[in-house]
């Protein structure tokens, strides 16, 4: 893992312990060019964590990388939760976790950037 990913790491990690979410215990952490998505959360039903890949190329400014990463934590938290069959999505459950963020972060990042 290169060193931003390390950082990039440390940071979702400390985000998600701020937002008191439980995450998958393993979480590994791709940055790349992707050109046809901002990001990803894939299941790894392997070792019951989960891949974050995040697009250096599709976002345009930190704000939106981290904003992207934010989204795919939210995945990954269900991915964790009893709704796992749904973290695909972003209905009820995602948005009220981009709610949480938004309040947390006091509007830093809005639910509209998040979803």
């Amino acid at each position: 893992m290169r060193n931003k990913e390390k950082e990039v790491l440390q940071f979702a990690l400390d985000f998600a312990a701020n937002m008191e979410w439980e995450l998958p215990e393993i979480i590994r952490i791709k940055i790349n060019r992707m050109e046809r998505a901002y990001g990803w959360c894939i299941p790894d039903t392997l070792s019951d964590g989960v891949y974050i890949l995040l697009s250096e190329k599709m976002c345009e400014s930190n704000h939106q990388f981290f904003a992207t990463l934010i989204h795919e934590l939210i995945h990954a938290v269900l991915v964790n939760s009893k709704h796992w069959k749904k973290a695909h999505k972003h209905g009820r459950r995602f948005r009220k976790l981009a709610k949480q963020v938004e309040k947390k972060t006091n509007g830093f990042f809005t639910v509209k950037e998040i979803v």
